[in-house]
């Protein structure tokens, strides 16, 4: 073959390698994780996901994108994951609200918890009890005395659903103290609390977070109570559950984690669980988190996530059984 004609393949072979390899690494660096948020942005569950948005970029080494998808109970969120590809490249940032309790709630909701598996737990948010300014109560205590004593006048709580964390934990409230309240479900946190500084709800259990310590501070909401043993480090001045009568024995907090679909092969749920190890750990996330009102997680392997999810789905289903929750 003539020299001239040689080199001139020879030189295309190089260039169409080159082309392949580079067109290789685009595809590579061009795949994009989905962490599904199931609330709107601005929401406290959106805080945490651009909280650790970069730092899992850099752990994953590929693109992260958030996908905010909000709707029934932030089912609809849940849902997404489960009908993509179980290939670990879409998260949810799910908790109890979204998981475990809806199913129990509505019969619209065909997934069920063990749809999912814990890849990594990102913090937990203890658990308030806030009252509107002008209630004449400064304790818990004083709430469940003000609700005996007024048996046909109940009082109003406000929820983000029925089925919710803070509607199941209220009835238990209510059950355990041998009182009445008023059930007010709304489609989210901030309209519920916005009814609750206007005066239109007596209480309601949220979560704790930055925007309630400001509305405090301002004197827009009477603080009760922070559930657990201990006072929060950022408000001292809110009693702990543990220093009431009422409030004794019930759940604390409500945990965020990682999850992805069950059938999601286990080689890409433990690449997974390595990243979100190293962000859990990060000192700049867990300062982040804190900042939101946030405990951030301890380290888990996959092994006990597996058993803490499991132990949580029957807490929580025990939970709703002791309230008699039907579903509607």
């Amino acid at each position: 073959m003539n020299p001239a004609i040689t080199r001139r393949l020879f030189n295309l072979s190089c260039l169409v390698g080159s082309a392949s390899l580079a067109g290789a690494a685009w595809a590579q660096e061009a795949r994009i994780t989905t962490l599904v948020v199931p609330y709107p942005a601005g929401a406290l569950s959106d805080a945490i996901a651009r909280a650790v948005q970069e730092p899992l970029r850099g752990q994953l080494q590929q693109t992260l994108v958030i996908d905010n998808v909000s709707g029934v109970s932030g089912t609809v969120g849940a849902q997404k994951v489960l009908s993509a590809p179980a290939d670990g490249q879409m998260l949810f940032q799910g908790s109890p609200n979204e998981l475990i309790l809806p199913p129990l709630a509505l019969k619209s909701v065909k997934l069920r918890a063990e749809d999912f598996r814990i890849v990594h737990p990102i913090g937990e948010s203890p658990f308030v009890l806030i009252a509107r300014a002008g209630l004449p109560v400064k304790t818990a205590d004083e709430l469940i005395a003000l609700a005996r004593s007024q048996p046909d006048k109940p009082l109003t709580y406000g929820s983000t659903g029925i089925g919710s964390a803070y509607h199941l934990l209220t009835e238990q409230l209510a059950n355990q103290n041998g009182v009445k309240f008023t059930h007010v479900p709304y489609r989210g946190g901030a309209p519920m609390v916005q009814d609750l500084i206007g005066g239109r709800l007596d209480f309601v259990i949220t979560l704790y977070n930055s925007v309630i310590v400001g509305m405090t501070e301002k004197g827009q909401l009477n603080p009760l109570a922070v559930f657990g043993n201990l006072r929060h480090e950022q408000m001292k001045s809110m009693p702990a559950a543990s220093e009431t009568q009422v409030l004794k024995g019930m759940p604390s907090s409500l945990w965020t984690a990682y999850m992805v679909p069950a059938k999601t092969p286990d080689a890409v749920v433990q690449r997974l669980h390595l990243a979100l190890l190293k962000v859990a750990s990060d000192m700049q996330v867990r300062s982040l988190l804190e900042k939101l009102g946030m405990r951030p997680a301890q380290p888990m392997s996959l092994a006990d996530s597996a058993t803490f999810y499991t132990a949580e789905i029957a807490r929580y289903r025990a939970l709703a059984a002791a309230i008699h929750l039907q579903a509607e």
